[in-house]
């Protein structure tokens, strides 16, 4: 795989969360790698960033754990409610909790609701991303070093080092114990609240 891996920064600078994140640089994969970034949605990939590898055609492929969208559920109030209630998926709502309902009539002193899934935005109306799934196959390597743009792949991946797990980008969630298990050199800390 040919990739452009030049070390242009033009325009971006990551040095404060880089430093904030990675407290102590120890060993890294040594020549660092070329990350496959296909399916990665952002312009750039911040330092701490989970670094997993696949086995494709005999080859070791590198490249950033998925991030997915986190989703969030939107209920909308059904305007002419008909059939079983219970049926059609509609929810009712109770204080601010929404429940299945289990009403097999339409009772038309309720206002019932459907229920769909959006991606979360922050307060800029970017979609907010969590880490995905762990692909078939692939095994944890590391932690990206620095921070890098995704169309200049080239990455320093941390084997062993010192990380403010408080503020990485995205949190270990469902991988921690996979991860601490795969890298034992990796230590998570962060700075307590005085």
């Amino acid at each position: 795989m040919k990739q452009d891996i030049s070390q242009e920064r033009k325009g971006v600078d990551f040095g404060s969360y880089d430093s904030i994140v990675i407290k102590k640089h120890i060993t890294d994969i040594e020549g660092g790698r070329t990350l496959d970034m296909t399916g990665y949605p952002l312009e750039s990939l911040l330092a701490a960033h989970v670094i997993i590898s696949q086995t494709v055609n005999s080859e070791k492929v590198y490249k950033p754990l998925p991030i997915v969208p986190v989703m969030e559920d939107v209920y909308t109030a059904v305007a002419n409610p008909t059939g079983n209630p219970s049926t059609s998926g509609y929810y009712e709502k109770s204080g601010e909790t929404y429940t299945l309902s289990e009403d097999t009539e339409v009772d038309g002193t309720k206002t019932y609701y459907t229920k769909s899934e959006v991606e979360s935005k922050d307060a800029d109306g970017n979609t907010i991303y969590q880490y995905g799934s762990l692909p078939a196959g692939a095994v944890y390597e590391g932690l990206l070093y620095r921070s890098i743009l995704a169309k200049k792949p080239a990455a320093s991946i941390l084997i062993d080092g010192v990380v403010n797990d408080v503020v990485m980008k995205y949190q270990l969630g469902a991988h921690a114990s996979g991860f601490k298990a795969a890298c034992p050199h990796i230590i998570f800390n962060h700075d307590e609240e005085a």
